[in-house]
C-alpha cells in the first residue's frame, strides 16, 4: 500500500506541472527530473526523456513531438522537429523543398533551384547514443530542447529562422533503459562500476551502427526511413563517446583513407563543419579537441558517415566516457617528462581518442575498480590536438557540456552557412546525375533467371530501396554490353541522386594501403573494410559500361516478391532448399510439429503438415512445392521415431529409406551468464546422486563414489594442479560399465 503522504506529495507535484503547463512555460529539465542533467551518480530514464520531449512539444510552438514506430522491445522511438513557429506551420512545404534539393520526384527546374536556395531551410539531423553505455547525449538532448524551446538569445533565433532540426534523443532506447536500470541498481554498492552483463541490444549488441546498409533492425529501419524516405536532410551529426585515457573530444574530418565513391565536397564540409565545433569548444576553454584521428573515411555502415554516399555531410562526435554517470580521476601527466610510449588506437592506429572506458565492454581496465586511471601518454601539441588532456576529474556533466556547446555551434554554422550549404549539395547531386549519364557505369543490374536463389535477389533490392535508392524492372527483353538479359530483370540506373551508394553497395572493395611514410607499415583499418551486398547475399550483379538504348522500364514502388505456389496433391510435400527463406520455411514447419528430411542435397520432403499451411509458406517466402502420395513404406508414426521421454532414438532416425537425413528443430541457448550455468551443473550432478542413492546397487555405489572423489579431485586441481589419485582412477574404471548402463536407463 502507498502511503498517503507519498501520494499527496506526488500529486503536488503533478498539481505544480500542469499549472506550469497551464501557465504556458516548459520546466527546467532540473525542474522535471528533480537533478541536474550530468549530476554524478544521476540519469535520466528513457520514459522520463519521453514525457520531457512531450512536454516541451506540448508548452512550445517551436517543438514537434513524433513517434516514428516502436523499438525491438516494444519501446517508442521518437524524433523531435524543431524550427520556428512560422517554419512548423508550414513543415510540407519545406519538405519539399528539400525533397527537390535531392531531386525526388526528378530535377527541379531552375525556378525550383533559385527558390530552394532563396526560402529552403537547412534541415539538420542529430542522433544520440546507439550504443546505449555511451549514455551522455541522449542526457544532454533534454538540455539541447530546453535551449531551443524557451531561450530568445540571438544565435537561438538565428537557427531556428534558418535551420529544421531533426533530433532524435536515442538511437537505441531498448539499451538505454537496460544501462540506466543497471546503473541505478548498483550504485552505492560493491557492483557500482560493473559493466551491464548482457546485451544492450536485443539483437545486435554493440554492433547496431554496423546495420545502415543491411537494416536487420527496426531502429535502423526506422532511421533510414526519416532519412531517405521522409526529410533528406543535408546535414547528420551521429554523437557518440570513446575511451577515457586520452582526448576529451573528436570531431571532423577522420582520417584516412577516403574512399573515391563519395564526392570531395562532402569530405570539404566534414573539416569545416567539424572545425566549427572545435572552435566553439576551444573558445569555451576546452581541453583535449582532436580531429584526423582514429575513424577512417571509408568505411559504410556508421550511421552518419552512410550519409555520404548519399551526398549528406555526415559527421561524427566521439567524447570521453565516464564510469557511465559516475565520475572518474586520471592521474595528471608532467608534460616536462618524456612520455611513455603511445598507445595504439583502436583499429591499430596511434591516438589519443581510443580506448575504452573501465567497465565498457570494450574496455580492458578494472571492471569494478574506481582507482585513478594512468595519465596520459599523448602530451604533444600540434595541428590536429593544440591543447592535449593532461588528466584530472572528468564527470557526466563534463560530457554533456561538451556535446551541447558541440551541438549549438553545429546548429549555428549551419545557420550562418544555410545557402552556400544548399547550392553546394545540390550541385553534388546534379554532378551525380549527370554522372551517371557518362556510363562507367551507366546501369547496374540484378538478373533473376541466373541467381543461385532469386529471393536473395529480392533481398537485395529491398535493401537498396531502404536505403532511398530507385529500383526498376525491365518491361521486354533487352541487350547490355553484349550480352541478352530478360524481362524482369532488375536494373539500378546511375542517372539518380543516391547513385554513389548504389555503386559502393554493389561493387567490390579494395581498402586502400596507407602509409605514413616510405618505409613506414601499413596502417590498420579501423572497421569495416567490403560490404558488397551481392556477395554478402550470394547474388550476381552486372555493371553495364555502356548505354542501353531504348531500354523500357517500370519504377518498383514496394519491396518485389518472388511468386511462391504448391502443385500436385498429397500429404508429402517437397521443396528445394536454397537459403534464408528455405531455412525460415523449415524452422516453421518443425514448430508445427512436421516432419523434415533432406531426400537429396539441397531437397526438403516435409509431412506430417496441412496442405494449408504449406500454401501459406510457399507465398510468403517464394518456395516452389511439389505436392505427392506419401510412399507406404514411408508411412510410420512419430512415436516410432522417438522414445517414452520424447527424445528422438538415433537408431531409428538414421534408418531412413534410401539414404534421407532428417531435421529436427535445433534448441538454441545463448549469452547464458556463468553462474546460472554452474547451477545447472551442480542440480545436473544432485539428479544423478539421487538415483544412483536409490538404486542400491554395488556397481551404483561405486559410481557414487567416483563422483564425489571426482568432485574434490577437481576442487584440489584448481587450487594447486595435483594429479587423480590411483584410487579414484581404479574406482571409475570399476565404474565406467555401471555408468554406461545407468545413463541408458536415465
Amino acid at each position: 500500500m502507498i502511503p498517503r503522504r507519498t501520494t499527496l506529495v506526488a500529486a503536488a507535484i503533478a498539481m505544480a506541472s500542469l499549472a506550469a503547463t497551464a501557465a504556458g512555460g516548459l520546466q527546467t529539465p532540473e525542474q522535471f527530473l528533480g537533478f541536474r542533467v550530468g549530476a554524478d551518480n544521476k540519469l535520466a530514464r528513457w520514459d522520463r526523456i519521453v514525457d520531457y520531449m512531450k512536454l516541451a512539444a506540448a508548452n512550445s510552438d517551436r517543438v514537434r513531438f513524433r513517434e516514428l514506430g516502436k523499438t525491438s522491445s516494444n519501446n517508442p522511438f521518437v524524433a523531435l522537429e524543431i524550427s520556428a513557429p512560422d517554419t512548423l506551420k508550414n513543415l510540407d512545404r519545406y519538405k519539399q523543398l528539400e525533397r527537390r534539393l535531392y531531386f525526388q520526384g526528378g530535377a527541379p527546374t531552375d525556378a525550383e533551384r533559385d527558390e530552394i536556395f532563396r526560402q529552403g531551410k537547412l534541415v539538420l539531423l542529430v542522433t544520440c547514443s546507439i550504443h546505449a553505455t555511451e549514455i551522455g547525449a541522449t542526457q544532454m538532448s533534454l538540455e539541447l530542447v530546453h535551449r531551443l524551446a524557451t531561450s530568445d538569445a540571438p544565435e537561438v533565433k538565428k537557427i531556428l529562422d534558418n535551420v529544421i532540426f531533426l533530433l532524435v534523443p536515442s538511437l537505441n532506447p531498448d539499451g538505454q533503459i537496460l544501462v540506466t536500470d543497471w546503473f541505478n541498481k548498483n550504485v552505492g554498492t560493491e557492483y557500482a562500476n560493473s559493466p551491464i552483463p548482457s546485451l544492450y541490444h536485443p539483437y545486435v549488441g554493440h554492433d547496431n551502427n554496423r546495420d545502415m546498409y543491411m537494416f536487420t533492425q527496426k531502429e535502423s529501419q526506422h532511421t533510414a526511413r526519416l532519412l531517405w524516405h521522409d526529410w533528406f536532410p543535408a546535414v547528420w551529426l551521429d554523437e557518440h563517446q570513446m575511451g577515457s585515457n586520452g582526448a576529451r573530444i573528436f570531431v571532423m574530418p577522420a582520417t584516412d583513407p577516403i574512399n573515391p565513391n563519395v564526392h570531395p565536397l562532402i569530405y570539404r564540409w566534414n573539416a569545416i563543419l567539424g572545425q566549427s565545433q572545435a572552435a566553439a569548444l576551444e573558445a569555451a576553454g576546452k581541453e583535449g579537441i582532436i580531429y584526423n584521428s582514429t575513424y577512417t573515411n571509408f568505411w559504410e555502415g556508421a550511421m552518419a558517415w552512410s550519409g555520404w554516399w548519399h551526398n549528406q555531410i555526415g559527421l561524427l562526435t566521439e567524447v570521453a566516457s565516464a564510469r557511465v554517470a559516475a565520475p572518474m580521476e586520471q592521474q595528471r601527466a608532467n608534460p616536462n617528462r618524456p612520455a611513455p610510449a603511445e598507445g595504439r588506437g583502436e583499429g591499430g592506429r596511434s591516438s589519443t581518442g581510443s580506448g575504452a572506458a573501465p567497465g565498457d565492454a570494450r574496455g580492458s581496465g578494472p571492471q569494478f575498480s574506481d582507482a585513478p586511471l594512468p595519465p596520459p601518454a599523448d602530451m604533444t601539441p600540434r595541428t590536429e590536438y593544440p591543447r592535449p588532456w593532461l588528466g584530472g576529474k572528468w564527470t557526466m556533466r563534463d560530457i554533456v557540456d561538451y556535446e551541447l556547446i558541440a551541438t549549438m555551434a553545429l546548429l549555428e554554422a549551419g545557420a550562418d552557412r544555410r545557402e552556400t550549404i544548399l547550392r553546394q549539395i545540390y550541385e553534388v547531386n546534379r554532378q551525380t546525375i549527370e554522372d551517371g549519364r557518362k556510363g562507367n557505369p551507366s546501369a547496374i543490374l540484378v538478373p533473376l533467371g541466373r541467381q543461385h536463389d532469386a529471393r536473395e535477389a529480392a533481398h537485395l533490392v529491398d535493401k537498396l530501396q531502404m536505403a532511398g535508392v530507385e529500383v526498376y524492372r525491365a518491361d521486354a527483353p533487352f541487350d547490355a554490353d553484349g550480352r541478352s538479359y530478360a524481362a524482369g530483370t532488375f536494373v539500378v540506373p546511375m542517372t539518380q541522386v543516391f547513385a554513389r551508394y548504389a555503386k559502393d553497395m554493389l561493387e567490390r572493395q579494395t581498402y586502400p594501403e596507407v602509409r605514413r611514410g616510405p618505409n613506414a607499415t601499413p596502417e590498420a583499418p579501423y572497421d569495416v573494410t567490403a560490404w558488397s551486398l551481392g556477395m554478402l547475399l550470394g547474388v550476381d550483379t552486372v555493371f553495364v559500361r555502356g548505354a542501353v538504348p531504348g531500354l523500357k522500364l517500370t519504377k518498383l514502388e514496394e519491396a518485389p516478391k518472388i511468386a511462391g505456389d504448391v502443385n500436385g496433391g498429397g500429404g508429402r510435400f517437397a521443396f528445394d532448399y536454397k537459403g534464408p527463406d528455405s531455412a525460415i520455411a523449415i524452422n516453421r514447419l518443425l514448430k508445427d510439429g512436421a516432419r523434415i528430411v533432406f531426400d537429396a542435397p539441397s531437397h526438403v520432403v516435409a509431412t506430417g503438415a496441412q496442405r494449408g499451411r504449406i500454401e501459406q509458406l510457399a507465398r510468403d517466402f517464394g518456395l516452389t512445392v511439389q505436392a505427392s502420395p506419401e510412399p507406404k513404406n514411408q508411412t510410420r508414426t512419430q512415436n516410432q521415431n522417438q522414445n517414452q521421454n520424447g527424445n528422438a532414438d538415433r537408431r531409428t532416425l538414421n534408418a531412413e529409406p534410401g539414404g534421407a537425413v532428417p531435421v529436427r528443430a535445433v534448441r538454441v541457448q545463448s549469452h547464458v551468464d556463468p553462474q546460472r550455468r554452474h547451477s545447472r551443473r551442480q542440480a545436473a550432478a544432485e539428479v544423478r546422486r539421487n538415483r544412483l542413492r536409490r538404486s542400491g546397487s554395488a556397481g551404483h555405489r561405486r559410481r557414487l563414489r567416483v563422483e564425489r572423489d571426482t568432485s574434490r579431485v577437481s576442487r584440489r586441481d584448481r587450487r594447486g594442479g595435483h594429479r587423480e589419485p590411483e584410487a579414484v582412477r581404479r574406482r571409475r574404471r570399476h565404474a565406467r560399465h555401471d555408468g554406461q548402463r545407468m545413463r541408458s536407463r536415465d
